[in-house]
């Protein structure tokens, strides 16, 4: 092997009730090509979606993975790296665990190791939670958690007729600050209440029956105390149903939200809509209009 391409999607976390279960991938892409070369150092081309953590290589998470796993495994080889991020960082569509996931992909078959699983249960492990990387490593929607330790993901087809848009504001989120507010207890009802939506969304986009898709993508878990740090959050969710979306929630820990739509809607109207709330709220965004994703991980080989 002389040369190992890797494509991960992104993917939106939560989808409102499904707190650290579900997710769902988006065609928003990190893409890694690994070379290996006859020199002994490494070379980085980045392009995409970027801040001061991937300015340098000595601060890029891909980089200081693929340095960490093949320190010492190289023999005397060099490595030439090409990054592109098309997923935004910091805004809830699983940057971090599509980034992860790539490198520790490409270190798996740079070793010569043949199993990809032990990628996912670390990128897992890093990410202290498996709905996004589980979304991102299968493809479609998927439904993951652990039982007595042992992790079980449930994957299946997203409906070729629904759409994703989703507004991205120019404020960043971190997931640590995101999960600092939540409560470490909550009132059963508002336990039922989540159950009772996760089982009514799981049942609409199965059976793809949309007409209660809206009520679905409620949640008492997170959101309501996620959205003292997003200002215009309940606001642009409100007006996401209003324009037309069949459903909209906070996307993973945010800052972006996104709305669901079938493809024969109006997807620009609800676009603006939401972006016309944060701007309310003196906040700057764009939106996307996305397909969701039915393939994961994808790796190519030379």
């Amino acid at each position: 092997m002389k040369s190992v391409y890797i494509r991960v999607p992104g993917s939106s976390g939560n989808l409102g009730p499904g707190f650290d279960v579900l997710a769902a991938a988006l065609k928003i892409y990190q893409e890694l090509e690994v070379r290996l070369t006859s020199g002994s150092g490494i070379e980085v081309r980045m392009e995409g979606e970027s801040d001061d953590r991937l300015s340098t290589y000595t601060q890029n998470l891909i980089c200081q993975i693929l340095l960490n796993k093949l320190k010492g495994k190289l023999r005397g080889r060099g490595l030439s790296l090409w990054i592109r991020n098309g997923i935004p960082i910091s805004r809830g569509l699983g940057a971090s665990a599509a980034a992860r996931l790539a490198a520790l992909a490409a270190a798996e078959i740079i070793s010569g190791k043949s199993s990809k699983g032990a990628a996912l249960a670390e990128t897992i492990r890093l990410e202290g939670h498996p709905d996004n990387a589980a979304a991102s490593f299968y493809g479609g929607v998927a439904s993951s958690g652990f039982t007595n330790h042992h992790l079980w993901v449930r994957t299946w087809t997203m409906p070729a007729d629904l759409k994703a848009i989703v507004v991205i504001p120019q404020m960043k989120l971190s997931t640590e600050k995101a999960r600092k507010v939540l409560p470490r207890q909550i009132p059963r009802n508002h336990a039922v209440e989540n159950l009772s939506r996760l089982a009514g969304l799981l049942w609409a986009l199965s059976h793809r029956r949309y007409e209660g898709l809206r009520e679905f993508m409620g949640d008492a878990f997170h959101q309501p105390y996620r959205q003292r740090l997003l200002p215009g959050m309940k606001q642009v969710i409100f007006e996401a149903n209003r324009a037309g979306a069949l459903g909209a929630a906070l996307s993973g820990a945010g800052s972006s939200i996104l709305a669901i739509a079938k493809n024969t809607q109006d997807m620009e109207k609800i676009g603006r809509a939401m972006q016309k709330a944060f701007s309310q709220h003196r906040m700057h965004s764009q939106y996307k209009i996305l397909s969701f994703e039915n393939k994961g991980l994808h790796i190519e080989t030379a």
